[in-house]
C-alpha cells in the first residue's frame, strides 16, 4: 500500500481510460494525471480488503525530444500515439486477465 507520510514525493499516474481517450501521452505538465494515493482511495477495496487500483508504472523514452515548432517543445509519443495505443490495448488485456484469466485465480486468492 501507499504509504501518505514518508517524505517521498508524491507519485502521479494516469489511467489507461484517460490516455485512450487522449490518444497520446500527455506531457506531465498538461493536468491529466493525478495522485496515486488519491486514485487507490478512490478506487477502494475488494471483498478481501486489498485495493482494487492496479498501478502499473511504464518507463519509455520519449519519441520526439525535439518537437518541430516554432517553440522546440519535446513530446513523449508520437503524433499518432503509438505509445498511447500500445499501453491501452496492454491494460485492456490486463484487466481481462485479472477477470477472466489465469489472473483471477491470484486476485480471488485462490493460486491453486
Amino acid at each position: 500500500m501507499i504509504a501518505a507520510n514518508t517524505g517521498m514525493p508524491p507519485m502521479r499516474v494516469i489511467s489507461s481510460s484517460r490516455l485512450e481517450g487522449l490518444g497520446e501521452i500527455p506531457r506531465s505538465n498538461l493536468g491529466h494525471a493525478e495522485d496515486a494515493l488519491a486514485v487507490v482511495e478512490r478506487c477502494g477495496r475488494d471483498r478481501d480488503n486489498r485495493p482494487k487500483a492496479v498501478l502499473v508504472r511504464f518507463s519509455h523514452r520519449w519519441l520526439r525530444p525535439i518537437w518541430p515548432d516554432p517553440q522546440r517543445q519535446a513530446h513523449p509519443d508520437s503524433a499518432d500515439g503509438v505509445k498511447a495505443k500500445a499501453i491501452v490495448q496492454w491494460a485492456k488485456w490486463f484487466k481481462w486477465w485479472r477477470l477472466f484469466g489465469a489472473g483471477r485465480a491470484s486476485v480471488h486468492g485462490s493460486m491453486g
